[in-house]
């Protein structure tokens, strides 16, 4: 973590190649949902977030689908398969509170 208002980060990664993400910006100033790999503002976005992914990947058609847009984008040849979402639990999810 780092305060907003920063120039400038060093990351190490020690000896190996890594790839890596770094999102920063100001915070959101809301509570977020975040489950596996989505993050969103509700249980039903989560929801709508996972149906979505397994709909892409091609491992379960679920729900009702009407938007065949891609959300999550394409993955390279040659790379892994992408992994499915595990199931969701059983209970309503509710966004973690500071």
């Amino acid at each position: 973590f780092a305060p907003p208002g920063r120039s400038s980060m060093t990351i190490e990664a020690g000896e190996q190649p890594v790839r890596a993400i770094l999102i920063g910006g100001e915070p959101l100033g809301e509570h977020l949902l975040m489950w596996w790999n989505f993050v969103g503002r509700s249980h039903e976005e989560i929801v709508e977030y996972r149906e979505a992914w397994m709909r892409e990947i091609g491992v379960e058609e679920v729900g009702a689908g009407g938007d065949a847009a891609v959300r999550f984008g394409t993955f390279p040849e040659g790379e892994p398969a992408p992994l499915p979402a595990p199931a969701l639990p059983n209970l309503r999810m509710t966004p973690r509170k500071r």
